[in-house]
């Protein structure tokens, strides 16, 4: 629209001009001489001529004028004056020494001539004819009917998982929460991410049931290396907006089939359910295969690196680094589990700070199932229930007593104010076995090496079995080298008085040297009751390190 009230506004100036005689041109009745220096050359486009000349201050008009040389032929082979033969527009005198037409007939030879004149309808002054010019030919093809763009199948394997092979994919996931590949917001750009899609997008007879990664992706678009907002592929100033929230939550299948995402930024200090995935599932949900590098996120309540809630879902071989903060229920892989919910084979090494209860190196508060998983990064809360690897474990009352966590450790360090673990912080009623925890723990009260405060007290007692915890250990009231406050049943589990500090604590098993717990290297003496196919006891100087599913004894020790 622009443009067009700029063309016209010069139409307008250029008619006050031509009526009110306003101009370059003196009064009329002035006989101004003819014009001279006529060129005419080949403009930019077939079929155009640019023409330029010397000024003529006197002219009030000048008479522009342009024959095809087979019609000047025609006309003076059938006796008409060559003026007859030619084509002329006037145009007002305002300073201009060139023109160019148009529409001419490409590949065709032409003779132009310039005359001036006192007066739109005055006797026209006419300079020499131009040299003859051919306009350059139309080189171009003749249109052909548009070619029909073949449909798209974002399911070519037939699995059932749509392919993401970049961000706008992955954006695009959100309006599809429970993944067939359909959206009831056709507004909302999920046919922008996913365009000329096959019928049903190509997704096998029975539809599709999520997403899976087909290349790795990288939210630092322009290559700064920094996760900073300025790099965030969708930012409103908070970065990512997370996928599904509490009412209603991805409730698929999400599979990175080995590939990851980088440098995912996430600012929303006040916001609940924070993550690449706010909320996951109602039964149906399922994240695995994935790892997220670099992460840089920030939330209110409920916030992880991966994924801010689960709820009785299945995370499997997924992995975060980078950091992770919050408010409450914050963990470096998720935020909070549901009972129900199932975590196997992953792990964080990011680094996680909360600003009051239910902070863990993996997971913030879990009332599921954790196997074969394990934290490094340090983990800081200024408040209560703060672990290496879970914040606050507990299982459902209602349900029957199953293994909350095994065969998982943490290694990072750990600070808190109450109940405050290497591996949790708060074992409600939850079972623990075959874990250890590394990391130095420091806190106010309720400060353990493996854990913090074993159990509430009830019916349903808390369980710790085949476990031990060696960093250093330090707290006010209540601190032990294995539980600082225990209410629960403990077996076969100890910790090294040597390097926690604590040489006793309150009712839990025996304390036991570097050498003592070091010597044994298989299951006997104090580990004749550990599981070897769980275990690897090293060498006579090596602590005992875990074997099960993707665990790399290597890598532990």
């Amino acid at each position: 629209m622009k443009w067009l009230m700029t063309g016209l506004l010069l139409a307008l100036i250029t008619v006050v001009i031509a009526v009110g005689g306003i101009g370059m041109a003196q009064a009329q009745g002035v006989t101004p001489p003819a014009p001279t220096g006529l060129v005419a050359v080949n403009g930019p486009n077939p079929g155009e001529a640019l023409l330029s000349w010397n000024a003529v201050a006197d002219a009030a008009f000048y008479r522009i004028g342009w024959v095809a040389f087979p019609d000047y032929e025609a006309k003076v082979a059938a006796g008409h004056d060559w003026l007859e033969a030619f084509h002329f527009l006037d145009a007002a005198n305002t300073g201009q020494t060139q023109w160019a037409l148009t529409r001419l007939s490409p590949g065709v030879q032409y003779y132009f001539i310039i005359a001036s004149n006192d007066a739109r309808n005055g006797t026209p002054q006419y300079g020499e004819w131009s040299e003859p010019l051919t306009l350059n030919d139309d080189t171009s093809s003749c249109p052909t009917a548009p070619t029909a763009v073949p449909d798209i199948d974002y399911d070519a394997d037939d699995d059932g998982l749509i392919e993401v092979s970049n961000l706008a994919q992955l954006n695009a996931m959100r309006w599809d929460l429970d993944g067939d590949g359909s959206t009831s917001n056709p507004g909302s750009g999920y046919a922008h991410a996913f365009p000329n899609a096959a019928p049903d997008m190509g997704c096998p007879s029975e539809g599709c049931i999520g997403y899976e990664l087909s290349a790795n992706l990288d939210f630092d678009t322009n290559g700064s290396g920094d996760a900073d907002a300025g790099d965030a592929y969708w930012n409103d100033g908070g970065g990512w907006d997370p996928i599904g929230d509490g009412d209603f939550g991805f409730n698929a299948t999400f599979d990175g089939n080995g590939y990851t995402i980088s440098n995912l930024y996430i600012h929303r200090p006040t916001r609940w359910y924070v993550g690449l995935i706010g909320s996951l599932g109602a039964g149906n949900g399922v994240v695995n295969n994935i790892g997220l590098i670099a992460a840089n996120v920030t939330g209110g309540q409920i916030v992880g690196g991966l994924i801010g809630y689960s709820d009785n879902s299945l995370i499997a071989n997924s992995w975060v680094t980078g950091t992770v903060s919050g408010d409450v229920s914050v963990g470096g892989l998720i935020g909070g589990t549901g009972f129900g919910d199932v975590v196997v084979d992953s792990h964080s090494h990011a680094i996680v700070s909360g600003q009051r209860f239910g902070v863990g190196g993996l997971i913030g508060g879990s009332g599921g199932h954790i196997t074969g998983s394990y934290a490094t990064g340090d983990v800081l809360g200024t408040s209560f229930w703060i672990g290496g690897l879970v914040g606050m474990s507990q299982l459902h009352p209602y349900g029957h007593n199953q293994v909350a966590i095994s065969a998982s450790y943490a290694t990072g360090n750990v600070i808190g104010t109450e109940d405050v673990g290497g591996l949790v912080g708060l074992n409600y009623i939850g079972i623990i076995t075959d874990a250890y925890a590394a990391g130095d723990v420091r806190g106010a009260g309720n400060v353990g090496g493996l854990v913090g405060d074993n159990g509430w007290g009830g019916d349903y007692q808390a369980t710790i079995n085949n476990s031990y915890a060696i960093g250093r250990v330090t707290g006010d009231e209540n601190v032990g080298g294995l539980a600082g406050s225990n209410d629960g049943a403990i077996t076969a589990c100890y910790w090294d008085v040597q390097t926690t500090g604590q040489p006793a604590g309150p009712g839990v098993a025996a304390g036991q040297t570097t050498r003592a717990l070091q010597a044994p290297t298989s299951a006997t003496g104090i580990y004749a009751t550990w599981n070897p196919a769980w275990w690897d006891f090293g060498t006579s100087s090596q602590y005992p390190v875990l074997k099960y599913g993707r665990l790399d004894p290597a890598a532990q020790r």
